[in-house]
């Protein structure tokens, strides 16, 4: 979560920052799955629970980088 502070800072201060995939595992663990709840709101653009296929991943991705900024 530090690393999407910083950089909605870097956002904040004109800088242009990629889409932020948030992933989290294990989320059977207390906590765990409120940690991308709180992603989200800190400005992660997704989120995706492991274990996942590398097509999940390569779908969202896709999917970021085709929406209009």
């Amino acid at each position: 979560m530090m690393v999407i502070s910083f950089l909605q800072g870097l956002a904040r201060d004109g800088y242009e920052i990629p889409p932020i995939i948030a992933m989290s595992g294990a989320t059977q663990r207390p906590g765990l799955e409120q940690l991308l709840v709180t992603s989200k709101d800190l400005g992660a653009t997704a989120t995706l629970t492991k274990p996942f296929e590398p097509a999940e991943l390569l779908i969202l991705i896709n999917q970021l980088l085709e929406r209009p900024t």
